[in-house]
């Protein structure tokens, strides 16, 4: 009896637990076991999406704390958002769900059992974006050069040498690894960036050889001329200088003078001429959102890249050459080949707002300026990088704001952000592919939220894809106050035309063309989602009375919107893409005398207060949910 009763109180205990297992598990399904925590933090009872954006949160926190690195004898600030890091939020949300729910009923059962006994530690995975990566690194290794790069080095018109010499640079595999540690630790203190020496293999006989001849260039004027029709155009030697160009391999260096400099130099002797050809060309109609060709004609051409080879032939002679042009050449562009480009009527056009006057204007209108005209063929690719490339004084660019670590300092060509912003909208709204965008960080309300782009030259970029199966022509204008870029193509007459004023877009159909012939496009930007609040730091400063705080910054909500866009073709297949946007929190930023800081934040000392008072400022838990918003637009 005694056996028969052990047995069936151990049935019946069995029993228990085994339904105890079975609501337990019935009532977290779809949340993290009790024993799971993710990055320290224990994640019992939460939800997938609980779990990542928990990551995310820690992931801003990351990515707003400053970073330093040691690169040789000199340290240099690192922006964390250039490296493109990331944890895995979604990945780890994933896995911290499947702990306890795999490899069978029995396992399970086991795994439940142990959950009230440990724990199962998992934690977030760091990554790099490698591209952007690259680019930090080749910045890093310009930093490292104790000179310039071996070849020719103008001094006036005095070519000097500049030989090979050993110099440091990035262990790249290493120092990938030193990134991540120091981004994925709260402890910011200067890493210390591996490096390796290297020796540019340029021959110093081939810097000699390229020195030569350009110290034959410079010598004397060079003058270019033809009798018949009668021509004639001298070169300084100061314009020549300007014209150099080296194109350098490993160990070789080519010296040349660019075409496209001395073009405009050529309008000397173009003036001689009765007649001089000229392109056929696209006329926007800007009141029909039409556009014309005007046809092209014959005449006198200089064969400028001719041309530039004589200038160089003729350096190492008695200094004349002849000037190669063309009687009755026909227009390299003819109305025939524009016309088979299809351009025929706006497409899409979006404009943006500004205060007038300041340098960022400056650096819109000259990026809008550069862009202006700019011809994109079926299948062809458009990059503002690639195609305006780096912002520089020597340009006309001016310092300007740009988001650098979270705040606002001045760069070189900084405000450019919102001719990409306002290109992006052209490009989102006329339904063209969208190749490569990177939203700001931080909202501001001159741009439509979630739908906006930035550019940091190298590392950050707007590409997009001309998919349709006409030609796309640039066209950008601007007042003092606004910016607008417009994409003339062809859509089957329907034209689209957007503007942001006042945190509020604003889209209208122009004309809606040939219902059966027409790319038509819908988006929509979600109510605000995945709140983040903003952590609070502490500032020191011993001038305030323990009992005094002073808030330095009030801190911004960080949030997510999801965007959608739909691209309906002609034939009624429409495409859905969506992605998720999210704007990083700002911290609270709160000063406050040294002794009242609290235990385990940075500037703790521990000492008394020197009054009565000894007590710690709690930490301040007000904060200002932003107003979420739904846009839908046609």
């Amino acid at each position: 009896m005694t056996l028969r009763r052990s047995l069936a109180v151990a049935a019946a205990l069995l029993v228990i637990v085994l339904a105890a297992f079975g609501i337990d598990r019935a009532r977290t399904e779809g949340v993290a076991m009790r024993h799971v925590t993710v990055d320290g933090a224990a994640v019992g009872g939460a939800s997938a999406a609980d779990i990542a954006e928990r990551i995310r949160a820690r992931e801003d926190a990351l990515l707003a704390l400053p970073s330093v690195v040691s690169l040789a004898d000199r340290e240099v600030a690192l922006a964390a958002e250039t490296t493109g890091f990331r944890l895995s939020a979604e990945a780890t949300a994933t896995e911290a769900l499947e702990v306890g729910r795999n490899g069978g009923i029995a396992r399970e059962f086991v795994q439940w059992l142990g959950s009230f006994f440990g724990e199962t530690a998992l934690t977030s995975t760091p990554s790099v974006d490698p591209d952007l990566m690259d680019a930090v690194f080749d910045e890093w290794d310009a930093e490292l050069a104790s000179g310039p790069a071996p070849g020719v080095r103008l001094e006036g018109l005095t070519a000097i040498p500049v030989y090979a010499e050993p110099h440091p640079v990035v262990d790249r595999p290493a120092a990938e690894v030193a990134v991540l540690e120091l981004l994925s630790s709260t402890e910011r203190a200067a890493t210390v960036i591996p490096t390796t020496v290297m020796v540019p293999p340029m021959p110093d006989a081939e810097v000699d050889r390229a020195v030569a001849l350009v110290r034959q260039l410079l010598a004397e004027p060079i003058t270019l001329s033809r009798s018949q029709p009668e021509a004639s155009i001298t070169f300084v030697p100061t314009e020549l200088a300007a014209a150099l160009r080296f194109e350098a391999s490993d160990t070789t260096i080519d010296v040349g003078l660019d075409p496209a400099f001395l073009d405009p130099l050529f309008d000397r002797v173009r003036d001689q001429f009765a007649d001089t050809f000229q392109d056929a060309r696209f006329r926007i109609d800007e009141e029909s959102n039409t556009v014309a060709i005007e046809p092209g004609r014959p005449g006198v051409k200089v064969d400028v890249e001719a041309a530039a080879a004589e200038l160089l032939a003729a350096a190492n002679g008695d200094r004349i050459g002849d000037l190669p042009i063309t009687d009755g050449a026909p227009p390299d562009v003819t109305a025939e080949y524009l016309e088979s480009l299809g351009v025929e009527h706006l497409v899409s056009e979006f404009t943006t707002y500004h205060d007038c006057c300041q340098n960022r204007v400056v650096n819109i209108q000259l990026m809008a300026d550069t862009v202006d005209g700019h011809l994109l063929l079926p299948g062809e690719q458009f990059s503002i990088n690639g195609f305006v490339g780096e912002r520089t004084a020597a340009k006309g660019y001016l310092p300007a704001g740009t988001i650098v670590d979270g705040e606002i300092v001045d760069t070189i060509g900084g405000g450019v952000s919102q001719f990409a912003t306002t290109m992006y909208n052209a490009v989102f709204w006329g339904g063209y592919e969208d190749v490569a965008h990177k939203p700001h960080s931080i909202y501001f309300s001159r741009y439509p939220e979630g739908i906006e782009a930035t550019v940091d030259f190298p590392h950050v970029d707007l590409v997009f894809r001309n998919d349709s199966e006409h030609a796309v022509l640039i066209n950008t204008k601007y007042t003092s106050t606004s910016i607008t870029v417009q994409l003339y193509g062809s859509n089957g007459g329907r034209v689209v035309s957007g503007d942001q004023r006042g945190g509020t877009t604003r889209l209208s159909i122009l004309a809606e063309g040939d219902p059966a012939g027409a790319r038509r496009v819908a988006g929509s930007v979600s109510d605000r989602h995945s709140i983040t609040t903003p952590e609070v730091v502490y500032e020191v400063d011993d001038t305030l009375e323990p009992e005094t705080e002073r808030v330095v910054a009030g801190g911004r909500d960080g949030w997510s919107v999801t965007v959608v866009r739909t691209i309906t073709e002609p034939g009624g297949t429409a495409t859905e893409e969506r992605w998720t946007v999210r704007y990083r929190s700002s911290p609270r930023i709160i000063a406050v005398h040294s002794c009242v800081i609290p235990r385990g934040e940075p500037g703790y000392t521990g000492e008394p207060c020197p009054t009565t008072t000894t007590s710690m400022i709690p930490p301040s838990t007000t904060t200002t949910t932003p107003s979420t918003t739904t846009t839908t637009v046609p």
